[in-house]
């Protein structure tokens, strides 16, 4: 974009006159010195501190040399105004709206069009508060966020979908539901494909630190309580555990399982501790 550009460059051929002007002055109040200096050596006085510098001429090179140094100034004030005159962006950007057109007048401060940069778009997700210790922001070391498969599950094809990866905490929690906020950094969002757009509503898959020592249960087998159901010696054992977390189909445990534990999937019509059971295998040979 251009702003018309005529004013701006009388202003900066103003300014070029004034330097001059006031470079010739001072080569004019240099030569003035120099007879001063001249006359003072032939007059054979002897003048020190204010009276000497008057009868130099001293004020009035000093006075030159700073209109000199004004004039540099303003020059150089004309020269960022003419360049301001051409509006270029920054970055790589798509138009989303234009307030102005051709032949409009416009003031300092006003809005003239708004960009979105093409390199790549943020997506912003919610989290409880709880599930961010296992999510790897970036740190100032150069390790990347955590990756993120994105999809639109209404828009899109089944097996589509785009990748990103953990960009930045936002320092404050949702209003409504009180979850952490942070943004996804999805790259070159409008050249591949599905194209992400502005607004949409999309649904993000984050892949979380790893776990050690922990048993990954079905949470549907998680009963009330956070307790569950365990085969033992053809006897119910209720058990507690200790879930260290919980993605959409899976808790992670790392107390009250053991490995070989077989655990209760049928749901019973009386829960005792110590009530008998017995492996369907075993009904179906039965019969």
């Amino acid at each position: 974009m251009q702003i018309d550009p005529a004013d701006y460059e009388n202003v900066l051929l103003q300014r070029k006159s004034e330097l001059n002007q006031a470079k010739a002055d001072l080569n004019m109040e240099m030569g003035r010195q120099r007879v001063a200096q001249k006359d003072y050596e032939l007059s054979e006085q002897t003048l020190t501190g204010a009276e000497k510098d008057l009868v130099l001429r001293k004020p009035q090179l000093n006075t030159a040399k700073a209109r000199v140094s004004s004039a540099e100034s303003s020059l150089e004030q004309a020269k960022l105004d003419l360049k301001r005159t051409t509006i270029l962006a920054p970055f790589d950007a798509q138009i989303i709206s234009r307030e102005v057109n051709v032949g409009s007048q416009v003031a300092p401060g006003q809005t003239l069009v708004r960009l979105v940069g093409l390199k790549n778009y943020w997506v912003e997700a919610t989290l409880p508060l709880s599930k961010i210790q296992w999510i790897t922001f970036p740190e100032n070391d150069g390790k990347t966020g955590a990756p993120v498969q994105i999809r639109n599950r209404t828009a899109w094809p089944p097996e589509l979908s785009r990748k990103g990866r953990i960009f930045r905490m936002i320092g404050s929690l949702e209003d409504q539901t009180r979850l952490a906020r942070f943004l996804i950094e999805v790259d070159k969002p409008l050249s591949k494909k599905p194209p992400l757009m502005l607004g949409e509503f999309v649904e993000s898959t984050i892949q979380g630190d790893a776990l050690s020592g922990v048993v990954k249960l079905n949470r549907d087998y998680v009963r009330k309580n956070n307790t569950v159901w365990v085969m033992a010696e053809d006897k119910l054992s209720i058990r507690n555990v200790h879930i260290v977390v919980k993605d959409a189909t899976h808790a992670y445990i790392d107390k009250g399982l053991q490995d070989g534990d077989q655990v209760v999937i049928t749901n019973l019509s009386t829960v005792t501790e110590g009530a008998p059971l017995r492996l369907e295998s075993d009904t179906t040979s039965n019969q």
